[in-house]
């Protein structure tokens, strides 16, 4: 009876996500890896919110390289299987970063005075997969598939006068000089957006997998 207790404990997946790194398809070029911090985020965001095992995209990428294998293995099934094996977590999330974005609006005259304002825009197509059905299928499974959409604005309206810039617009300037994730991060525009995104993410997973409010 303990051996085999023993066996199910090691092939019964428990509930969770595996968050794969994202392709970027947005516009940014700043000196965040968007790809992988944004997946992180939310990874931290359901982990914390649902009480549940998460793994990040950093582990995922560690592993693919401890592998020696090529970031094509990301769109694997036989890789994704390995990942299911090493943590035994049932759900998998893909995705792609479609817009991620900080934008300055400004009124007034540049060298004289007027008001600012921001604003953070970040948005995402994501595709969730059951491992365990994967792996014993050997064949990707899908279990739903979506958008999610975060934007947060700054509407204090910081003065500016004779051309000098705020505190705001230093930010701005220096905005991907801060740690993603942080608690300065978290303090801006782009992080209550990320927030925000994983309000609606939660929020959407919750829709396709009704019994994540009771685990």
């Amino acid at each position: 009876i303990g051996w085999h207790s023993c066996v199910v404990a090691q092939t019964t997946s428990k509930p969770g996500f595996i968050f794969l790194p994202f392709e970027n398809n947005s516009d940014f070029e700043g000196k965040w890896e968007i790809g992988v911090d944004v997946p992180r985020f939310l990874n931290a965001y359901v982990s914390q919110r649902y009480r549940i095992p998460s793994v990040s995209p950093m582990l995922v990428r560690n592993f693919l390289e401890e592998q020696k294998l090529s970031s094509g293995s990301l769109d694997d099934v036989k890789f994704w299987i390995e990942l299911y094996k090493l943590f035994h977590i049932r759900y998998l999330v893909a995705g792609t970063i479609e817009e991620f974005d900080v934008s300055r609006f400004m009124t007034g005259q540049p060298l004289l005075g007027g008001y600012e304002a921001f604003k953070g825009e970040v948005r995402i197509r994501y595709i969730v997969y059951d491992m365990e059905k994967t792996a014993a299928s050997a064949s990707y499974v899908q279990i739903t598939k979506g958008g999610a959409a975060g934007e947060f604005a700054d509407r204090s309206l910081a003065l500016t006068l004779f051309g000098k810039p705020s505190d705001r617009t230093l930010e701005f300037r220096d905005l991907d000089k801060i740690k993603f994730g942080t608690d300065d991060f978290n303090r801006t525009v782009i992080g209550q957006a990320c927030f925000q995104l994983g309000e609606h993410f939660s929020l959407e997973l919750e829709n396709a997998l009704p019994t994540m409010k009771v685990w």
